[in-house]
């Protein structure tokens, strides 16, 4: 998921309520967006937190976003 530009807050509420969802059902592949997300919107505890969950759960592109976050950290 690429986000071009930055949303208005109030979009970004909804979206954040939205992903939070699958995140709540232990959504592997929901989880490692939600991931991708915080990270673009510099939210880089909770990026960690969603990247490493999904790692744990099996995705395997999670180990590499994780990867990129730390390192550019």
């Amino acid at each position: 998921m690429a986000l071009a530009t930055q949303p208005p807050p109030s979009q970004l509420g909804i979206l954040f309520n939205d992903l939070e969802r699958p995140y709540e059902h232990k959504n592997p592949k929901a989880i490692h967006n939600y991931g991708l997300v915080k990270d673009h919107v510099g939210v880089a505890a909770k990026a960690i937190e969603l990247l490493q969950t999904a790692m744990h759960l099996g995705v395997p592109e999670a180990r590499g976003a994780l990867g990129r976050l730390l390192f550019n950290a």
